[in-house]
């Protein structure tokens, strides 16, 4: 009887199924069956891999269709909007800030992060207020924090504070994959998934990648880690951690992908680089730890930041990554080419010859403008200049700010005016200014 390998090898031969994506799943189909011969018979061991197979497959179309739908309609929605705009060239730029009085009817990726933001921010103020970081960069209750993290990942502490926060976090998290999903990723929603974990890539390759997994693979619940190749989890119960034969490919994928910085899997071409959003933060998702002290011993030799930091980053770049795809769709850099393309378009049927050089001129600008949003122009060229230049600065602001008195004391009439400019009661700038300050949220 022929396996599934001989029939995708027909189907390929014959043309009906296209030779790369016929090729992957022959590769897939036979790592599997040589997975299953090690723990069940020949033809158990192909069955499995076929079913196995099928279901990973089906999974992926479905995640392919709900993305290209949500692009399709994001096309519609910026076509629309530019063709209808008084200015096209402005129109470009309001759909990341909006400006006042440019007649445009959309919505702007920095308005709705910040929307989103403070929406976050209202789901755990008590989080902020209890947990946050003082003006020393330390948590206000480092007890409290690591029993935060070990409810996040599922352990109960016994402590009614450290739960409570925990449900609120996992409300604010729950409420974002929902808008993520909604506008064309396809995340699951997991109760404990835990902190997101942001990896030092210079101290594992320091560290090499023998060390690197022989640390982690013991402190991960491979029970909630998918294997691409199945669909299912690589174990069947908590505290299980399968041979490394098993999970070797999965490994060798996730430190190749961190280390390279996605170079492992992307080759060079002419096309813009990076991944689409509804890709990225499904990879964010890939590894789980199985507990909070795990989590918190693997960052102190492998991670880039400190719980607190790491799980407001983490909810405040879910409100990044939506706005963005909300107002631009799943891939958000080539939604923002197609808008540049539509004003084109628009200003050459217009036959208006500065309106063209300036649609061009602000679609280098909003370029510029999305990597700021996006983060990706924050990256810096030389991280070890970096962090020294970073700590010089901090260190020459506070021997400056001391004479920071006397320059400023013009700066209230500067306020006052400035106040009655946009509306607000000049009386009450500086009042408001120190709440600000006083605030644990807005600090």
């Amino acid at each position: 009887m022929a396996n599934m390998h001989d029939c995708l090898q027909r189907a390929i031969s014959q043309g009906t199924l296209d030779a790369v994506r016929g090729n992957e799943a022959i590769k897939a189909y036979d790592q599997l069956v040589d997975r299953y011969r090690t723990i069940m018979g020949e033809d158990q061991a192909h069955a499995r891999a076929a079913a196995d197979l099928r279901k990973a497959t089906s999974e992926k179309v479905a995640g392919r269709r709900h993305k290209v739908l949500a692009q399709l309609q994001t096309m519609r929605r910026i076509d629309h909007l530019i063709r209808t705009s008084p200015d096209p060239a402005a129109a470009i730029r309001n759909l990341l800030e909006y400006s006042e009085g440019s007649g445009f009817k959309g919505e702007s990726v920095r308005s709705l992060t910040e929307a989103y933001e403070n929406m976050i921010n209202a789901t755990i103020a008590e989080v902020l207020e209890k947990t946050g970081l003082k003006m020393t960069g330390t948590t206000r209750d480092s007890a409290l924090l690591t029993e935060l993290v070990d409810e996040l990942h599922g352990k109960a502490t016994g402590n009614p504070t450290a739960a409570r926060l925990a449900e609120a976090v996992r409300k604010a998290e729950h409420q974002m994959v929902q808008q993520f999903n909604a506008h064309g990723g396809n995340i699951k929603i997991l109760k404990d998934r835990g902190v997101p974990h942001s990896h030092d890539a210079t101290a594992m390759l320091r560290a090499g990648y023998d060390t690197w997994a022989t640390k982690i693979e013991r402190q991960l619940d491979w029970s909630r880690i998918d294997d691409f190749q199945t669909g299912s989890a690589f174990a069947d119960a908590p505290g299980t951690v399968p041979p490394r034969a098993v999970t070797e490919r999965f490994l060798k994928e996730v430190w190749n992908s961190i280390t390279t910085k996605g170079w492992n899997d992307r080759d060079p071409s002419m096309a813009m680089g990076g991944k689409a959003l509804y890709n990225q933060r499904a990879e964010h998702r890939v590894l789980h730890f199985k507990d909070g002290t795990a989590w918190m011993d693997y960052a102190k030799e492998f991670g880039a930041s400190d719980p607190f930091t790491a799980m407001i980053n983490g909810l405040h770049g879910m409100a990044r990554d939506v706005a963005q795809m909300r107002v631009l769709g799943p891939n958000p850099r080539m939604g923002l080419m197609y808008a540049e393309q539509v004003a084109q378009k628009r200003a050459a049927e217009l036959g208006d010859a500065a309106l063209q050089t300036r649609v061009s001129r602000v679609a280098k600008l909003s370029r510029a403008m999305l990597a700021h949003l996006d983060g990706s122009s924050s990256v810096p060229v030389h991280e070890g200049w970096a962090s020294f230049l970073s700590g010089t600065r901090s260190v020459l602001t506070s021997i400056q700010l001391g004479s920071a008195v006397i320059s400023s004391v013009t700066d209230a009439a500067t306020m006052t005016a400035a106040a009655q400019a946009v509306g607000m009661n000049a009386a009450k700038v500086l009042t408001r200014s120190v709440q600000l300050t006083a605030s644990h949220a807005t600090r």
